[in-house]
C-alpha cells in the first residue's frame, strides 16, 4: 500500500519537471499555428504527441524500476507538471487577439 510522506516530495518535484518538459514538443508545434505562421498538421502534431507520450512512459518506467511503488509519487508529479503546462497553453489560446 502506498502512503504519501514528505520523503516523496523530491519524486513529485522531479515528476512535475519531467511532465512539464514532456509537453514541450507539443508547445513547439502548436505555437507557430497559434501565431498564424503555419497550418495545423497531424503530420507534425502526431509525432510531437508520440514524443511526449514516450518521454512520460520512459521516465515513469525508469523510476518504477529504481523506486518500485514510490513511482506513484513520481506519476502524481508527471500529471501535475503536464497539467500546469496544459493550463498555460489553454490560457495562451484564450488570450489570442
Amino acid at each position: 500500500m502506498f502512503e504519501f510522506g514528505l520523503h516523496h516530495l523530491p519524486l513529485v518535484g522531479a515528476g512535475a519537471l519531467v511532465g512539464a518538459l514532456a509537453f514541450l514538443p507539443l508547445v513547439l508545434v502548436l505555437e507557430p499555428v497559434l501565431r498564424g505562421k503555419r497550418d495545423a498538421s497531424f503530420g507534425k502534431g502526431g509525432p510531437a504527441l508520440a514524443v511526449s507520450f514516450g518521454v512520460l512512459l520512459a521516465s515513469f518506467l525508469v523510476v518504477y524500476v529504481l523506486f518500485g511503488y514510490d513511482a506513484v509519487a513520481f506519476a502524481a508529479g508527471l500529471a501535475t507538471g503536464f497539467a500546469i503546462v496544459w493550463l498555460a497553453v489553454a490560457i495562451r489560446v484564450i488570450m489570442l487577439p
